[in-house]
């Protein structure tokens, strides 16, 4: 059976029925193929609802639930502590992926991913809080320090793209430049 997992802010309108996709599709009763597929509209769900099998997917659909993303991470520690079983150490990796590539898009380093999976499995209130905020705050100075070499390189970059048309401009022909360049 397909199902739709819909998690955005406005209400779902789209058919959920192929079938209603061709005009006038009454007139040929029940000799219309059709597919049907199960819309899940996670945010008009109940919370009850979706954390009631206690899987790591409850987890995940209650984080989505909680609009938790790259710019309001400290919402998690509070949301993970109210899930109440403990992971196994299959669950939490996929739930480090999850955090990895779904919420900061595949901006985690290494040694960050290794720090998360400790922290996930530590589990223990204000350990883990202050723990996942170090480890926020790892990711935003690991950020920082990127965003610099970034424009580091591209100062360069464009530095030297001044100085060789200034070499031009005082008549230094291209094989003269590249000479100095090497």
């Amino acid at each position: 059976m397909p199902i739709v997992l819909y998690n955005g802010d406005d209400k779902w309108t789209a058919v959920t029925e192929y079938k209603k996709y061709t005009e006038n599709y009454n007139i040929f009763g029940n000799n219309i193929i059709n597919f049907e597929y199960l819309l899940f509209d996670l945010n008009r769900q109940d919370v009850e609802a979706v954390n009631s099998t206690r899987k790591l997917l409850d987890l995940i659909f209650r984080l989505d639930m909680l609009h938790i993303s790259d710019n309001n991470l400290n919402k998690f520690p509070e949301a993970f502590m109210e899930y109440d079983r403990d992971l196994s150490t299959a669950e939490i990796a996929v739930l480090t992926n999850w955090l990895k590539y779904v919420l900061l898009k595949n901006k985690m380093s290494p040694e960050l991913e290794k720090e998360l999976k400790q922290v996930l499995a530590k589990k223990e209130g204000n350990v883990m809080t202050h723990s996942f905020e170090r480890f926020v705050d790892g990711k935003y100075n690991e950020g920082i320090t990127v965003g610099i070499q970034k424009g580091r390189q591209e100062g360069i970059q464009k530095g030297m793209e001044k100085i060789i048309e200034k070499l031009k401009q005082g008549g230094m022909s291209d094989e003269e430049i590249n000479k100095y360049l090497q």
